[in-house]
């Protein structure tokens, strides 16, 4: 179940990319909702278009951090929620690395106003993922220091 989550979420992400690379003029904005817009920027960079010029790093990190994350699946096969969270992180990572290798950048297509940021699926799956496995993580460490 785990790989084929993961490979759904970043499939999801890879069609979004492809509907907006295809339909959305480059850095045109359209209005969803009052500070929510979808757009076409193409960042060659990671997050914050950090790395801009170590496009090496961009790929080389989502490899190594997959390769964590896989071995990471199996210290925590039994927990569901775990394996939700790990393969929210595989899939947005899988998805940002294929359009690296493929494209030179990922396409961040959703830019919200309020926090000047842009970005993508992948990215919100990568950072909920995370956010999710470290608060499961830790209330499951609480929970055997209570036990014992």
């Amino acid at each position: 179940m785990y790989y084929r989550w993961s490979i759904s979420l970043a499939a999801l992400d890879q069609l979004l990319t492809l509907i907006v690379r295809y339909t959305i003029r480059p850095y045109y904005k359209c209005s969803i909702i009052s500070a929510l817009y979808i757009t076409n920027i193409q960042n060659p960079g990671g997050g914050m278009s950090i790395f801009l010029m170590h496009s090496m790093v961009l790929i080389l990190a989502p490899i190594v951090l997959t390769v964590v994350t896989l071995y990471m699946h199996t210290q925590y096969r039994g927990s569901k929620a775990m394996t939700c969270a790990l393969s929210m992180v595989v899939g947005g990572t899988l998805s940002n690395l294929a359009d690296r290798i493929l494209f030179g950048g990922v396409i961040d297509y959703a830019y919200l106003s309020v926090l000047h940021v842009y970005f993508n699926l992948a990215d919100v799956l990568i950072v909920s993922g995370a956010l999710a496995w470290t608060t499961l993580f830790f209330r499951e460490r609480k929970t055997l220091h209570t036990r014992h």
